[in-house]
């Protein structure tokens, strides 16, 4: 937390403490049913704006991942408890209109130096799905935060 200066959320579920996601079960990512698993959860990250070949990719890429890297990277998705520094930087969120509700009131009140924004149309791959909109929002929050001397 000492080194971080600024925070992007990319459609993420960001809560901390009592309302942060229950212990990890590890097994759940793991074997045939834990593909099962990854495959059912990237399914439900499309949206209309996911083509095709979209979705071949990032299927491709992400179930080609090995299981013992998949289920660490969901097992590093649960925070430890408590605020930190990080609180009081400045921070950009970009989310889809299906995800946000669960982090639209959460974000403002854990986050006072937020710009909060939802991406409508797009799936979880918004920066792929609407990279025009997503780079405009993330480079104009970039130039706010840190001016060109």
């Amino acid at each position: 937390p000492e080194r971080v200066i600024a925070l992007i959320f990319v459609d993420g579920r960001v809560t901390f403490g009592p309302n942060g996601p229950s212990k990890f079960d590890r097994q759940q990512w793991l074997g045939e049913e834990g593909r099962k698993s990854r495959e059912s959860m990237i399914g439900g990250m499309f949206g209309p704006a996911t083509t095709p070949a979209q979705q071949a990719r990032i299927r491709e890429v992400m179930l080609g991942t090995p299981e013992s890297t998949a289920a660490g990277a969901m097992e590093a998705y649960y925070p430890p408890s408590g605020k930190t520094k990080c609180s009081l930087c400045p921070s950009l969120a970009i989310y889809v209109q299906r995800t946000a509700a669960s982090q639209r009131a959460y974000l403002p009140e854990h986050f006072p130096r937020l710009e909060y924004h939802e991406i409508p149309g797009a799936g979880h791959f918004h920066m792929l799905e609407k990279s025009t909109e997503f780079n405009r929002l993330v480079l104009d929050f970039l130039k706010r935060t840190f001016p060109a001397p």
